[in-house]
């Protein structure tokens, strides 16, 4: 109609601009006070009014056509002046469709007789706005009772006795309004009145709310809760790797359901039970929704409030899956109370189940980090140590529960002397079992019973095989620089897309004299626990610096050599001084060396540890953070350290075509990295699959078999003159 119109050159005269009702039924865009004609005058008064280019009829159709319920007014003043009522002259279509009212019904009559309820104040309301010189429509809603519906009203005067009503059925709106608060409300009652734990998350694992279960359960009053990472609340370290797993498949979608270990704020640890569902909101992932249980009667022994038998072989055997996984030692050591019968025959069980308190308490204090304890039955406990270096780990733990148990307990007014017993069985990299493991280890508890008790012994194969194995490298060890036994090999490290080698990684090898070549993994812990880590360890950083050297002198290229460190050599207070020397000494320049660090060594990470990284880093040494997403992958370190790289592990690559979540994993470490503005390296590409996979996910350096397994500087002398400005696949046998 307003085209039809504009066509004909005719513009209604106004103030301002009224637009029709919105899509949801409202009126919307009222501005100023619309100059109307007056239906009551004459044809030509109202042309005058209009423009004498306006036709009535023009006018007519837009009134009768208007979206907006449109009602024309005049107001009934009492004997004080105000406003009393509204006598209805004429009403457009929409009005009769939204009051169900016709036209016939209604003109002539007053307001408060056609539409039963409304509240007159509004109207007076309207007029003294718009006497004080408001421009713009007067609103307002109501419930209108004769009705039975919601109206929206928009109200002018263009004079004093005159009134326009603009009404929308917004009836519909307010009930799904209504709807919609009820179910909040339903909502946020069963969310605070819940007896269960309940939190929600952001995509980061960061707690926007929780109820007054989460409170009670663990402690933490929502304000202090709020904002903060639900891993740093409620996850011991151990269970980091565990914790992040469920965050990692909710994002994805899945529904978790599991059981668990959670900390309250007082350090107190409780089974609970663990229900994390998704937040979505369409495609968008809005965070988690999670759920707490608390299970600790049915998965803790009722007297110590330790774990009991079956929870405890339910963590032995996850525990050995992660050992597996991520290639670490596991100890079992089983311990057992001497002589609990004669305590409970001679001063009664009373006695007897608070001495077993008491031990409890000893225990757990002699544990350090990274270890979980469990009654498994009667006077026996079990003791749960992960991620050991050496075996020397266990004996020494041993060592200190034995200890532990010498002073004398004070118990219900008795002084009470026991010993204990320790069987211990190992699990080199969770190759074992649970129930096997803990078989072994109550064998070797008899043993060391049978023995004169208070004492500790190993089950006998892991001891005489592994200890006796590691004895044996480690003394081979002290003359093998000796014997030029020990040699370095190199594995050229490409960059993505132009496949240029940018860099070496040195590598150590042994090749014993009878048993031929040792494999690292074998002969570095032996290093380790015998000491001689720390000079076979400056041997290679020397050897690496000069070799580098020389290919700078003699090809003119300035690649960085990587050498791999000791957690043990870094621990070493001089460790700075030897890189600082053999620095000067091979003419290398600083920023060409890259010391790549694991994990361990900063999760150990003491002052001297520090010092030393401040001191290379201002010298002008690069970082690599090796092994990236194989253990606790702290962000905290990629913001704190002076890291230039971060190598994603092998493991994550061994099986990228296959496994999806290994393609997720290397994928978010590649983003992290490239936004922090890191190198990203992946290790052990072996395929051109693979190859494209990383280069796909935004990896933009490459080390592996595909190019070149490590090999002789006289090969890589040769493959850096062939092909230096790019590397073709298996380069080195060219």
């Amino acid at each position: 109609m307003t085209r039809d119109l504009e066509a004909k050159g005719k513009t209604p005269k106004t103030s301002g601009r009224v637009h029709p009702a919105s899509p949801e039924g409202e009126l919307s865009g009222f501005r100023g006070q619309v100059q109307e004609p007056d239906p009551r005058r004459g044809d030509a008064e109202v042309e005058s009014q209009l423009g004498s280019d306006f036709e009535v009829e023009d006018y007519r159709e837009i009134f009768e056509y208007s979206l907006s319920g449109y009602a024309l007014h005049e107001v009934l003043f009492d004997d004080e002046g105000n406003l009393r009522d509204l006598i209805l002259l004429e009403v457009n279509r929409a009005f009769e469709a939204i009051t169900e009212l016709p036209a016939s019904q209604v003109v002539g009559r007053r307001i408060t007789e056609t539409m039963p309820g409304i509240d007159l104040r509004h109207l007076r309301d309207a007029m003294a706005w718009l006497e004080a010189g408001d421009q713009e429509p007067y609103r307002f809603e109501q419930f209108v009772e004769g009705l039975g519906r919601y109206l929206e009203f928009a109200a002018i005067f263009p004079k004093r006795d005159q009134c326009t009503l603009f009404l929308a059925d917004i009836t519909d709106k307010k009930r799904a309004e209504k709807a919609l608060e009820v179910q909040t409300v339903y909502f946020r009652e069963l969310f605070e009145k819940s007896p269960l734990a309940i939190v929600v998350l952001d995509n980061d694992d960061c707690v926007q709310e929780c109820n007054e279960g989460f409170e009670r359960l663990f402690g933490y009053p929502r304000e202090v809760a709020r904002g903060k990472l639900i891993n740093k609340l409620l996850v011991r370290p151990e269970d980091f790797d565990d914790a992040r797993s469920i965050s990692r498949k909710v994002l994805l979608g899945e529904v978790v359901d599991t059981e668990g270990v959670r900390l309250c704020r007082d350090g107190t640890a409780l089974d609970v039970r663990i229900l994390a569902h998704p937040v979505r909101l369409g495609d968008e992932n809005l965070g988690i929704y999670g759920i707490y249980s608390d299970i600790s009667r049915r998965k803790r022994d009722s007297l110590t409030r330790l774990p009991n038998r079956s929870t405890f072989m339910e963590r032995l055997e996850l525990e050995l899956e992660r050992a597996s996984r991520d290639d670490h030692m596991t100890a079992l050591l089983a311990l057992d109370i001497d002589h609990l019968k004669d305590v409970n025959d001679t001063y009664g069980l009373v006695v007897g189940d608070a001495l077993l308190v008491a031990v409890t308490e000893r225990v757990k204090e002699t544990l350090r980090e990274g270890a979980t304890v469990g009654r498994l039955g009667g006077d026996e406990f079990g003791i749960l140590q992960m991620d050991l270096t050496d075996v020397g780990n266990a004996a020494g733990l041993a060592r200190r529960l034995l200890a532990a148990m010498e002073p004398p307990f004070h118990v219900e007014g008795h002084r009470i002397h026991v010993g204990a017993s320790v069987g211990i069985a190992l699990a080199p990299a969770g190759h074992v079992a649970a129930k096997q493991l803990l078989s072994q280890a109550e064998r070797a508890l008899e043993q060391a019973k049978l023995e004169g008790r208070s004492i500790f012994k190993f089950h006998a194969a892991d001891m005489d095989r592994q200890v006796q194995e590691r004895m044996i490298l480690g003394q081979e060890l002290h003359g093998a620089l000796e014997r030029n036994e020990l040699f370095l090999v190199y594995q050229p490290q490409i960059e993505l897309p132009s496949r240029r080698v940018i860099g070496l990684e040195a590598l150590l090898r042994w090749q014993h004299p009878t048993s031929g070549l040792v494999p690292p993994d074998q002969f570095v812990p032996a290093a380790e626990a015998s000491g001689v880590i720390i000079p076979i360890g400056d041997w290679v950083l020397r050897t690496a610096c000069e070799q580098a050297k020389r290919w700078q002198d003699s090809l003119a290229l300035d690649l960085p050599v990587a050498v791999n460190l000791s957690a043990v050599q870094f621990k070493n207070p001089f460790f700075a001084d030897t890189v600082v020397q053999a620095l000067q000494d091979s003419g290398l320049a600083p920023e060409l060396l890259e010391l790549e660090l694991t994990e361990r060594i900063l999760i150990e990470g003491t002052p001297i540890v520090k010092n030393s990284l401040e001191r290379l880093r201002k010298l002008g040494v690069r970082f690599a953070l090796d092994d990236f997403g194989k253990g606790y992958s702290s962000l905290e370190y990629l913001r704190q350290l002076p890291l230039e790289r971060i190598k994603i592990d092998r493991s994550f690559v061994r099986n990228l075509e296959q496994d999806d979540n290994d393609a997720a994993i290397v994928s978010a470490i590649s983003v992290l990295g490239n936004r922090l503005g890191l190198r990203v390296l992946a290790e052990g590409v072996e395929r051109s699959s693979q190859l494209d996979l990383l280069a796909a996910e935004g990896c933009n350096e490459i080390q592996g078999f595909y190019f070149s397994p490590p090999v002789e500087p006289r090969k890589i002398s040769r493959l850096l003159v062939d092909g230096s400005d790019s590397i073709s696949p298996s380069s080195y046998d060219n």
